[in-house]
C-alpha cells in the first residue's frame, strides 16, 4: 500500500528525532534542554483520503512507526496512546493524544513523556496526489555535553531526520512522483 511507505517516510521523524538525540549524548552525564521545530514533506500518488485513513487509525501505528503502543483508546480528536521506543542504550516512553482532527486534511497529536510537543501531518491534495506536510516541535531533556553547541546539535537532529525520511521512504514508493524536503 503506497500510504505505508508515505506514513513511515513522513512520519518516522518522532522516533528518529529520539534516536539521534539519545545515540548523540547516551553516557555523558548530568542534563540541558533543547527544542526546536521543523517540518517535512512528501508528494505521493494517492488520494488524500486513503492516505489520511490509514494514519488516522491507530491500529496501524506499529506498522509504520518503530515502537511498542499500548492503550491504544479511541480514534480521532480525543483518541489516546501510550508509547515506548527502545534505543539502545536509554529509551523514551509517554502518551499521545489527538487535539486536532479534521478529516482527511489533518491530524493534532500532542504528546507528552520524555520528550513534549505537537506532530502535526497535513494531508493536501495536488495534481500528483497528496502533498502531506508534517510539522514537528519539541522539548526535550538530554545529556550534558550538547549545552556547549545546540545549534549544531539541532543541525545534527534535522539531517539525521532528513536522512531518514530519505532512506526509508525512497525504496517503498512505487511512483517516480515524490519529493522530501526538511
Amino acid at each position: 500500500m503506497k500510504a505505508k511507505g508515505l506514513v513511515h517516510g513522513v512520519l518516522i521523524g518522532t522516533v528518529c528525532l529520539g534516536a539521534v538525540f539519545l545515540s548523540a549524548c547516551a553516557g555523558s552525564g548530568g542534563t540541558t534542554a533543547a527544542s526546536d521545530a521543523f517540518m517535512a514533506s512528501v508528494v505521493i500518488s494517492a488520494p488524500a483520503e486513503t492516505v489520511f485513513n490509514y494514519v488516522a487509525d491507530v491500529q496501524h501505528l506499529s506498522e509504520w512507526h518503530p515502537g511498542s503502543y499500548t492503550n491504544l483508546q479511541g480514534q480521532g480528536l480525543g483518541g489516546t496512546f501510550e508509547w515506548f521506543h527502545d534505543l539502545g542504550e536509554t529509551s523514551l516512553r509517554g502518551q499521545t493524544v489527538v487535539v486536532d482532527y479534521i478529516p482527511n486534511q489533518k491530524i493534532g497529536e500532542y504528546f507528552m513523556g520524555d520528550s513534549n510537543g505537537y506532530l502535526t501531518p497535513l494531508f493536501l491534495p495536488v495534481a500528483e496526489g497528496t502533498k502531506v506536510i508534517a510539522a514537528a516541535s519539541y522539548h526535550m531533556e538530554f545529556p550534558q555535553p550538547i549545552k556547549a553547541d545546540e545549534a549544531a546539535f539541532k543541525r545534527m537532529v534535522r539531517e539525521g531526520w532528513r536522512q531518514d525520511l530519505k532512506k526509508s521512504s525512497k525504496p517503498r514508493w512505487k511512483s517516480d512522483n515524490y519529493s522530501i524536503s526538511v
